[in-house]
């Protein structure tokens, strides 16, 4: 060694110029402070770094010349405060180490503004739905436009009976529901379940519309239907419910030969009468004319309706026999059967 010559120094005074902090929130790489130190040698070249495995220091990269930077997003509510620790070595390897404390600073949150700060707020969108419903729902806790879907509330349908004897798709009534989720869409069907004894015998159009798939007969001994019914909403998100509907014994219509007939001298007015007790609507209805009291070998005179109940059939004078007396009656038929009135 020369005589002139002194032996090289370790650095000295690791410190920072200020405090060591970042907001939270900040983007990953944001500035948290500068590192310094001093060296007794002249000329002498300092490098920074983290110490490997040490504290908290994987959530910070430090530049060689003592630049502090985050390597994270931080959350203040979550942890205020981390511990780093840093070596400063010169261009001979000699070192010093320490230890420092990088404060996080809270940044107001308020999403709703309704004065309670976000990490304290159970509802951050003021949606009604808590962050938790939302979370486990999988929407956005923080968008109140991203709501959790809910089931439909309610399954009614506006028909509970419906007559024997109707065709094959005659109406029964039409399903609803309602959704507390605003715009819903739903999708009706029937399904296996409680109460889904007689499904086969019922279809539902894509409207909600409820039909008949059979003919039903009262005299069969089945007077209640029992059918089950889901309906969907678009995110298929269910309800179910059952009905039951009650089957209506149909009777053959009432009908009534009135006893009043006019004519004008080139044709003969017949009047009939009909009611509503049979349920059902007639096939047909008219006169039967004939010669004789029993009315066999009648002609039969079809029936033009007056009224919802009246009826009437005009029979030219031309068409009948001089001198000679005729009997008629009326009838009318539904598909449970024809009835006559009285003989005139």
């Amino acid at each position: 060694m020369n005589a002139n010559s002194t032996a090289n120094a370790a650095p000295t005074d690791l410190n920072t110029t200020s405090a060591l902090q970042v907001s939270e929130n900040q983007s990953v790489g944001t500035v948290v402070g500068q590192l310094t130190a001093t060296d007794p040698d002249a000329n002498a070249t300092l490098t920074f770094t983290l110490v490997d495995g040490s504290n908290d220091n994987e959530l910070f990269t430090i530049e060689t010349n003592g630049t502090l930077r985050s390597a994270s997003v931080f959350d203040f509510e979550a942890n205020s405060s981390y511990t780093i620790r840093v070596k400063v070595r010169d261009q001979y390897n000699l070192s010093i180490k320490e230890n420092f404390s990088v404060q996080i600073t809270n940044i107001i949150e308020d999403l709703d503004g309704d004065g309670t700060e976000d990490h304290f707020d159970t509802d951050d969108d003021n949606d009604g739905f808590s962050d938790a419903v939302e979370l486990v729902a999988g929407t956005d806790p923080r968008n109140p436009a991203s709501l959790p879907n809910r089931p439909p509330s309610t399954l009614d349908l506006n028909g509970s009976s419906i007559l024997e004897s109707l065709p094959v798709g005659s109406l029964v009534g039409k399903l609803s529901a309602t959704d507390p989720d605003a715009n819903s869409t739903f999708t009706f069907s029937l399904v296996d379940g409680n109460g889904s004894d007689h499904n086969q015998n019922f279809s539902i159009d894509t409207n909600g519309t409820l039909r008949t798939t059979t003919v039903l007969d009262y005299e069969s001994n089945v007077t209640a239907y029992h059918v089950r019914v889901r309906v969907t909403d678009e995110f298929n998100a269910a309800l179910e419910g059952s009905f039951t509907i009650s089957l209506l014994d149909a009777l053959p219509p009432f009908v009534r030969t009135l006893d009043t007939a006019g004519s004008n001298g080139q044709k003969i007015t017949l009047l009939g009468e009909t009611g509503t007790s049979s349920r059902l609507p007639l096939l047909s209805y008219g006169f039967q004319v004939g010669q004789s009291l029993l009315l066999s070998n009648s002609t039969i005179w079809n029936g033009t309706a007056l009224t919802d109940s009246n009826f009437s059939t005009e029979i030219p004078l031309a068409g009948l026999q001089p001198e000679t007396k005729y009997f008629f009656r009326a009838f009318a038929s539904n598909t449970e059967g024809t009835t006559y009135g009285t003989v005139q």
